[in-house]
């Protein structure tokens, strides 16, 4: 069914990844801390139909992130918000009201 990696530790767990507010009217914040350092972090906000609206990369963010973004320019309705550190992924619904 799935893989199982055997002595691999969690970088980032859902617990550990905020989004707020949430609902937004379209400037929010995603913030987080990490097991350990990640070298390569990226953030993408898509719309249910799979389009892309944000991507950003970072590289080499430690044990934290504070990301601060604005989809003001977007309609309101339900996003999907997802991280990626070092090639572990976590989603989460944005909802952005009118």
């Amino acid at each position: 069914q799935g893989d199982v990696a055997i002595g691999e530790k969690e970088i980032i767990t859902p617990k550990d990844f905020h989004i707020y507010p949430n609902p937004t009217s379209g400037s929010f914040t995603i913030s987080g801390t990490f097991h350990q350092p990640v070298k390569q972090l990226n953030f993408m906000i898509t719309d249910l139909v799979g389009r892309q609206i944000y991507s950003r990369e970072l590289l080499n963010t430690g044990n934290y992130f504070n990301e601060q973004i604005n989809i003001n320019n977007q309609p309101a309705g339900l996003y999907l918000v997802i991280i990626i550190a070092d090639n572990q992924r976590i989603v989460r619904k944005l909802l952005k009201s009118r």
